[in-house]
């Protein structure tokens, strides 16, 4: 069960404690990246050496605590973020999909369309 930021603060101010059971064979299937259908699958450590993760992450109010990975996607909240192989650039029906970060940060243009793309679905934090 996935939940918002915002749920899992309600659930902390009525001192509801969450626990969440982790299979270590998952987390290794997770952390070992491959390619599914034009999606990379990367690993958290490597992300959060990326300037433009992090500045992401800042925009949209996100930490890297906050983070969950399933599969090929990262879950921040309400938005699914997942790298594509290919240059696509997109944001629809909560998720956001953007080339891979080493392609990102070498591409001005690529920087660009995604920073109008969050701006322009409201996705920065105020």
């Amino acid at each position: 069960m996935v939940l918002t930021r915002k749920q899992f603060a309600y659930l902390n101010e009525m001192g509801i404690s969450l626990w969440q059971r982790k299979n270590i064979a998952e987390t290794k299937q997770v952390t070992e990246p491959t390619a599914l259908n034009n999606t990379a699958v990367v690993s958290l450590a490597e992300l959060s050496n990326h300037r433009v993760f992090r500045d992401v992450l800042l925009a949209i109010g996100s930490e890297l605590s906050d983070i969950e990975q399933q599969g090929e996607r990262l879950i921040l909240g309400d938005i699914s973020w997942r790298f594509s192989d290919d240059q696509q650039l997109s944001f629809n029906n909560g998720e956001l999909t953007t080339p891979k970060l080493d392609d990102l940060s070498t591409n001005a243009d690529a920087k660009q369309a995604l920073w109008q793309l969050i701006v322009q679905h409201q996705l920065v934090t105020p």
